[in-house]
């Protein structure tokens, strides 16, 4: 299946939040920031059964997600590179600020 039909099946809620899929979306970056976006909060419920690297929940702090989601996000990363990365110092600065 083409990436245009399974954006429009993650936006309708048709694609379920397995272990599965996520493995099938490995590859796609934009696949994995819209299906994590829209199933955030089975994600926050269980993190830890999930990987996500930090560059992805960058990405995720950058979508639609309420507030309190992107502070969860930001308590699961590793903030100790924000001092080489500092656009994403900027980004988790202005939640925090937003907060």
């Amino acid at each position: 299946m083409d990436n245009e039909k399974l954006k429009i099946l993650i936006e309708e809620g048709k694609v379920g939040f397995t272990k599965d899929i996520l493995d099938a979306f490995a590859d796609k970056n934009d696949l994995q920031v819209q299906f994590f976006s829209k199933n955030i909060p089975q994600y926050l419920d269980n993190p830890g059964d999930y990987e996500l690297n930090d560059d992805l929940k960058e990405a995720l702090l950058q979508t639609e997600i309420s507030i309190s989601s992107k502070i969860e996000l930001i308590r699961l990363m590793s903030l100790e590179d924000l001092v080489n990365r500092p656009e994403r110092a900027s980004l988790i600065g202005q939640i925090i600020i937003d907060s």
